[in-house]
């Protein structure tokens, strides 16, 4: 019996969704003023080196006291679009992966919008990362979709690819080598 292996490319629905999210960047003051009396969610993530078009990134999410892993990896397709497979994480594959000796560490909350969206804002524990910066996200139906954006919320970074998480990670590792 000839076994049949599965590929990132050959995966459907529900193994790969596409994800279609518009970023932004929050000054850091406001970011932590809107986080202070939210429940918050304490994230450690990493990335495989060397994956080509597909990012393979592993989380550590602390939130509620409880401790969950997931692996996800997603690819480019488009202006603030990409093809995103999430499967369950474990805690050896996360050490596994941490041996880079990077780790993006952040704070999320999760602001409700008027518009029905929710915000996720994500503090980042490395001030050097984004120095003075924290980074929202939505998510979206479509990249055109209509949203009611708090006052608050900055410059639109969607599809710079110099602020997304992968190159803040990339930052760390080049940090770490001098």
């Amino acid at each position: 019996m000839k076994r049949r292996e599965k590929t990132m490319e050959s995966m459907t629905a529900p193994d790969r969704r596409t994800e279609i999210e518009r970023r932004f960047l929050v000054p850091l003051d406001v970011a932590i003023g809107r986080a202070s009396d939210t429940p918050s969610a304490r994230i450690e993530q990493c990335y495989l080196q060397g994956t080509d078009e597909w990012q393979v990134r592993s989380r550590r999410i602390l939130e509620n006291g409880e401790e969950s892993y997931l692996l996800t990896m997603k690819r480019r397709i488009g202006h603030g679009e990409d093809h995103e497979i999430e499967l369950p994480g474990t805690r050896e594959a996360h050490e596994q992966m941490t041996m880079s000796g990077a780790v993006i560490v952040k704070t999320r909350t999760r602001h409700a919008l008027s518009c029905g969206n929710v915000l996720e804002l994500d503090i980042y524990e490395d001030p050097l990362l984004l120095p003075g910066y924290a980074v929202a996200e939505v998510e979206l139906q479509s990249i055109d979709a209509h949203v009611e954006l708090p006052g608050w919320i900055g410059e639109e970074i969607t599809g710079d690819a110099g602020t997304s998480n992968h190159a803040l990670f990339l930052s760390l590792i080049e940090r770490s080598r001098h």
